[in-house]
């Protein structure tokens, strides 16, 4: 039970780093980004590594949901009945 919630403690700490704030943050950048870039003041590497960026953002917060999802299973797992 103790490593179960060591497990869930540290996917919730990777959820609250990778959480939606980062997502909307790195999107952001890459939104002022693509509106620079057409502007001409932007090169089309700066998009792409900000495009870059925004993408992998957003995977790692999908997967710490998922690490969150599967810890939470395994905890209520370990005391044999669902968290309230």
């Amino acid at each position: 039970m103790e490593k179960a919630w060591q497990a869930y403690l540290a996917a919730q700490r990777s959820l609250a780093i990778y959480g939606n704030e980062g997502v909307a943050n790195t999107e952001k950048v890459r939104s002022i980004l693509e509106f620079s870039y057409q502007k001409g003041e932007a090169s089309l590497f700066e998009l792409l590594d900000a495009q870059r960026i925004a993408s992998q953002s957003a995977v790692a917060a999908n997967q710490a949901r998922a690490a969150y999802t599967l810890a939470l299973w395994q905890l209520e797992q370990a005391i044999g009945r669902p968290l309230p």
